[in-house]
């Protein structure tokens, strides 16, 4: 049960690095005129999804867990209605994140592009 809990958790710092070292990185990139497909291979992207899609649920179970505590006949009123909305928001924010860099492994250039010279 430790070992699954330290992958959710595993996953979810990395998503969530991810999420800001990503663009960051790509935008650099693409200042600085490398290519941006050399970076972005599909195992990095698949990784990358991979961690999302694991780490997506984690956020809305759990504020749905406390919910159903809370309701389920304990003295306890649960958590906030708005901390409850921002963990199912999370959920399909990480879920629309997955999908779109798998997509991205499906539509991305065989070979990267020739970069022109400028």
């Amino acid at each position: 049960m430790q070992l699954i809990a330290l992958t959710f958790v595993a996953s979810l710092l990395y998503s969530m690095s991810m999420f800001v070292y990503l663009p960051c990185k790509l935008y650099c990139l693409e200042r600085t005129s490398r290519d941006v497909w050399a970076y972005l291979s599909r195992r990095r992207l698949l990784m990358t999804g991979l961690a999302y899609l694991v780490s997506s649920p984690g956020p809305g179970l759990i504020a749905f867990c406390i919910s159903a505590a809370g309701v389920s006949g304990s003295r306890d009123v649960g958590v906030p209605d708005w901390l409850e909305i921002s963990g199912w928001a999370f959920f399909f924010l990480w879920l629309v994140i997955a999908i779109m860099l798998f997509s991205l492994i499906v539509f991305r250039p065989a070979r990267p592009p020739i970069p022109s010279p400028r």
